[in-house]
């Protein structure tokens, strides 16, 4: 119970076993359903997330990495509009149903997808929220992308995109936001190197500013 909100779940189903395929974990509810089933070691499961950067971006020191046993495994949920939610969210009103999917291997990489249509959640509203990502000729890609996003009065996006990839410790972003006639009105680009000592340089490039539909001109 939050103030006078009462959470109630109808039903809670919690599945585990074996099969051909090797494992599977099945979580089904009013909010959401997930699904983990392939090969792993439950208790490797959050070294393997981890692992799943190191190689590009460190997020650790190289001695502290934590080897893992042989996996191959997709990881999904679907979150849906449930009362249930709304209980627990101060502010929640509305939610189309957010999926999201990815597949893990130790042989061949990883790729993950989220697709959320619409969130509202007091006064910010989301719309067409995207974000495809995964690891391909030795780097990580990450593109992002926003149809709308509104907060209150004061902030509205339109046909936002972030694209970045990460290899040998380095981020190079862009972000490109258009207005409602797609036409550019604000982008900007750069890297973001991490050094040995865990200090960060950030460095825009030259010509990609772009301010309210003005071309600005910067040192690298």
């Amino acid at each position: 119970i939050r103030d006078d909100q009462r959470l109630q779940l109808d039903t809670i189903k919690l599945l585990a076993g074996n099969n051909d395929a090797g494992q599977f974990i099945k979580l089904n509810s009013d909010m959401v359903n997930a699904e983990l089933k392939g090969r792993y070691k439950l208790t490797e499961l959050a070294y393997v997330f981890q692992n799943s950067i190191q190689p590009y971006f460190a997020v650790q020191p190289a001695t502290s990495v934590t080897k893992v046993q042989p996996y191959d495994f997709h990881l999904s949920a679907f979150v849906f509009n449930s009362p249930a939610i709304k209980s627990l969210i101060p502010g929640f009103e509305r939610l189309d149903s957010i999926q999201f999917q990815s597949h893990f291997s130790d042989t061949n990489g990883w790729t993950a997808s989220l697709n959320a249509p619409v969130i509202d959640i007091g006064i910010n509203h989301i719309r067409m929220l995207t974000m495809q990502a995964g690891t391909v000729d030795n780097k990580i890609k990450v593109n992002i992308g926003l149809g709308h996003f509104v907060s209150g009065s004061s902030i509205e996006l339109n046909n936002t995109s972030l694209n970045g990839t990460l290899a040998n410790n380095q981020l190079d972003f862009s972000l490109n936001i258009k207005d409602k006639a797609l036409k550019d009105k604000y982008n900007v680009g750069g890297t973001l190197r991490q050094q040995n000592d865990n200090n960060y340089i950030l460095s825009l490039t030259p010509d990609s500013l772009l301010l309210y539909y003005q071309a600005c001109n910067i040192s690298p």
